[in-house]
């Protein structure tokens, strides 16, 4: 068994999105639910953490200029969870540059495995792979987002496109 928190409205507050609510103090805010009830997860059950930009009204919901603060928020939830966390997925825009991925050099995973969510605009995933193994520990690669919100015709489509992830990174090793 594995339970997945979804830190989509907590990765929108971290980046100041919430219209009313200030930025400041946005991970305080964000991390107490997380650090009351990840330590009542049993033992046995796994524990992640996907940090989402948001699927509703379209993927991205809103884009932000670079990981940072995913990465801020990342590190706190693994700090204050009182437990294991086994993985933490954290989606990448259709950015190639170095100060979108940058941040990812900071991010304290300890014993989680990293996916990053690399696996969408198949045009530009082999450059967005090099720009993310310039910064990121080594990481596992995933979709943008999980597929429960996905239309049923798209899902062989997306598989394609893990198949053709796995392909270019094994060929850019």
């Amino acid at each position: 068994m594995a339970i997945q928190w979804d830190c989509s409205w907590e990765i929108t507050d971290v980046y100041g999105g919430i219209p009313g609510i200030s930025k400041a103090g946005a991970i305080e805010r964000n991390i107490g639910q997380i650090q009351r009830l990840s330590p009542t997860i049993p033992k046995e059950v796994m524990l992640g953490f996907h940090f989402c930009f948001g699927t509703f009204g379209g993927w991205p919901r809103f884009a932000p200029d670079d990981l940072g603060a995913a990465v801020d928020l990342a590190n706190a939830a693994v700090e204050t969870a009182g437990r294991k966390v086994d993985w933490i997925h954290i989606p990448a825009l259709d950015r190639t540059d170095d100060a979108f991925y940058a941040p990812v050099k900071n991010l304290n995973a300890r014993s989680a495995r990293i996916y990053l969510g690399l696996i969408h605009s198949m045009a530009s995933f082999s450059e967005r792979l090099k720009a993310a193994r310039k910064y990121a520990p080594p990481f596992g690669l995933g979709a943008y987002c999980g597929f429960g919100r996905m239309a049923p015709k798209l899902l062989p489509k997306v598989l394609e496109d893990h198949v053709e992830a796995v392909r270019i990174a094994k060929e850019i090793a």
